[in-house]
């Protein structure tokens, strides 16, 4: 019995040595650690770092240095963290704000890489009395900077401000223009005659990685996600697998293996939509388990206990940490002079920019291990980033608080629905139930109530022979949503008359359904026209045909007949297929009146979006000129028999059109009918 215990306490013994007692102490950290201290109202990235600096080695030496060391499961778990925020910065970066802001995060970018360099140059060579190239490497430590906060807007849906933009844009050239420093630096530190060679090598092999992650890489997925569907799990393996290839690539082409998971992120946004199962299972991994596992790894770095010991410590520690503040400060202030951005966009590039910790801690590592850089300063950088991260979460904590405020203040900045949406899908025992479940799936993406109302009617003779079991259809698409389903089975002689009465019954706001000209299931539904549904059911109804699946759209065709804005919820439908655009990063062709088309652009300015919409003037032959791709998406606003906006043009060219858009995909929306309302009003926004 004795041995018993004994063996027990020797487990206990400092530093750990028993790697799943380890493991699950980490866990612990990472479950206790917000929890206990979120009334002291600091950030849980900060909460994450001060806990890996209790447990660390210069702390109570919990965890020892042993598993910090190159190979350990904590540096593996840590690196697994650092390149899922790279990762998922290029996720979540909206490449039409990417595009639209190129030169700002140019600009931005040497900014907040030459300050730092030129002036952290002068500081070091003046205050700290470093050699030439130990100056210019530290100071290149100031330039580059980690996106640590990235967590913390992300959590406030706030990836796509503009400011977020610059700043990613820039960070990525600033980290490879650093990282691409430190190697020429540390090459020359060496052999200076291989300079040469050293430099084609670099940029033969950049080019090679550029090549296949923009070519290559993209094809594979699109095949690859589109194969399998149905698996998920394989899905974000996939994904996972593409994130440390190419980090793994960019490794080989000489640079940092975090300038290649920001890429995969970039060669991935548009295949993965920012609503879908895959999306959130990426996230929720990353943020319950890899990031905290960085975050925690960085705190065990720091010696606090050097501050006391060594007052050289401290002084390069002071130095370096108001220099490197200050320097990032300046950058932030100086775009912001130059763009005529809000304080609040200055805080928060400022904040984003400012924390230091991969690429910092690569660079001072590098010039330790090469000797160009005494201890001091190496724990005078550790000191730096636990402050810099402090400061970064904190600003980037208050500035998205603040910009989340104004924007609720402003109607048309809110992405999502201004109320739930609740939606009744019909499901016609087809293949492509699948693809109107997922566009019903993007559709709440923005709604706050997600209950997926399923419709299955039957014959008036309850045969349970003549029931079509769709239950494994819609498990599969819930499972890759966060929706809750409501399957609704009922017996009626009339399809059309049924759809009507349910949709009555559980007031929700859309019916949607599939659409076949010319197959037996229209025939089933409305008699081979649309005109009994309409006549049964008041509510907002949607035609939609979806042979592609639906990430495929590149292209939004919306046709907005005259009128059409006098209809009941016009902005509100129009805002749907805006919030649609944004989710699949499609643009859009409008076809309309230049009064309708004056609403769209007032919605997208006090939404403060940046979305293509190209306006091409409604003719008689619009159905003659329409782009017809499979890639294209093409909607119609439409008009019930008694509407007000009810035309000849709209009657007569419905026929045409739709021999057109065989080979197209299409939505034909017919508003829901007004309650009592003054149909000579007229819609503002």
């Amino acid at each position: 019995m004795n041995s018993f215990f004994e063996h027990v306490f020797h487990a206990f013994d400092l530093p750990l040595q028993n790697n799943v007692l380890i493991f699950s102490i980490l866990l612990l950290i990472i479950l206790v650690s917000p929890i206990l201290l979120r009334k002291l109202k600091i950030p849980s990235i900060i909460i994450l770092i001060i806990a890996g600096l209790i447990i660390g080695p210069k702390g109570f030496n919990v965890i020892g240095e042993n598993y910090l060391e190159q190979g350990g499961a904590l540096k593996l778990f840590a690196l697994i963290g650092l390149l899922y925020i790279m990762f998922i910065a290029g996720l979540e970066l909206d490449l039409d704000q990417f595009k639209k802001y190129k030169n700002k995060s140019l600009i931005f970018g040497l900014l907040t890489f030459c300050i730092p360099l030129f002036l952290g140059y002068f500081v070091c060579n003046s205050f700290l009395g470093l050699n030439s190239i130990a100056s210019w490497l530290t100071a290149s430590m100031f330039a580059t900077h980690t996106l640590v906060s990235y967590p913390i807007l992300s959590k406030y849906g706030l990836s796509n401000l503009q400011s977020v933009a610059i700043t990613v844009g820039g960070t990525i050239l600033t980290d490879t223009a650093v990282l691409i420093l430190l190697a020429v630096i540390s090459k020359s530190s060496k052999n200076s005659g291989e300079m040469g060679t050293f430099a084609l090598t670099l940029i033969t092999s950049l080019l090679i990685f550029t090549a296949i992650m923009y070519f290559v890489i993209p094809r594979i997925s699109k095949w690859f996600l589109a194969k399998l569907e149905y698996e998920k799990s394989s899905q974000y393996i996939f994904v996972i697998a593409v994130v440390f290839f190419a980090s793994f690539l960019a490794e080989m082409a000489g640079v940092e293996p975090i300038i290649g998971a920001f890429f995969s992120g970039l060669v991935l946004n548009k295949l993965i939509p920012h609503s879908s199962r895959l999306r959130h299972q990426i996230e929720f991994v990353g943020n319950a388990l890899f990031i905290p596992f960085f975050l925690i790894s960085v705190g065990m770095l720091i010696d606090i206990k050097v501050i006391f010991n060594d007052f050289n410590t401290l002084y390069f520690a002071l130095v370096l940490t108001v220099f490197a503040i200050c320097s990032k400060w300046l950058a932030a202030f100086v775009v912001q002079q130059l763009f005529r951005l809000k304080s609040t966009d200055r805080k928060m590039i400022f904040g984003l920019s400012t924390s230091h910790a991969a690429a910092t801690l690569a660079v001072i590592m590098v010039g330790y291990e090469n000797n160009i850089l005494s201890i001091q300063v190496v724990n005078g950088t550790v000191i730096l980033i636990l402050i810099t991260c402090f400061v970064s979460s904190i600003v980037v904590e208050n500035a998205s608080l603040q910009t989340k405020i104004n924007l609720d203040k402003e109607k048309y900045t809110n992405l999502n629905f201004e109320k739930s949406k609740s939606f009744l899908t019909y499901l016609n025992e087809t293949s492509d139930d699948l693809n109107l479940l997922q566009f019903v799936q993007l559709l709440y993406g923005g709604a706050k109530t997600k209950i997926l109302n399923t419709l299955h009617i039957y014959p008036e003779m309850n045969n349970e022979d003549n029931k079509r079991d769709n239950s494994e259809l819609v498990k599969n698409v819930v499972y890759r949503s966060d929706i809750e389903i409501n399957k609704i089975e009922t017996v009626e002689r009339n399809i059309s008359e049924g759809i009507g009465k349910i949709a009555g019954d559980i007031n929700c706001d859309i019916v949607l359904l599939n659409d076949y000209n010319h197959q037996n299931i229209l025939q089933l539904i409305i008699g081979d026209d649309r005109a009994h549904l309409l006549q049964s059911c008041s509510k907002t109804i949607m035609f939609c045909k979806f042979k592609n699946p639906i990430s495929e759209y590149d292209k939004l065709i919306l046709h907005c007949p005259k009128y059409s804005d006098l209809e009941q919820n016009f902005i509100e439908n129009l805002n749907m297929f805006i919030n649609l655009s944004l989710e699949l990063k499609m643009s859009i062709t409008m076809y309309s009146t230049e009064v309708i088309f004056e609403k769209i652009r007032a919605i997208i300015s006090k939404r403060q979006l940046l979305l293509p919409v190209l306006f091409l003037p409604e003719t008689e032959d619009i159905y003659m000129s329409l782009d017809v791709k499979k890639e294209n998406l093409f909607v119609e606003f439409r008009f019930r028999t008694a509407s007000l906006a009810t035309n000849k043009l709209q009657l007569t060219g419905n026929s045409r059109l739709e021999h057109e858009l065989q080979k197209m995909d299409y939505i034909f929306l017919y508003p829901s009918l007004r309650n009592d309302e003054n149909l000579t009003s007229y819609e503002k926004l």
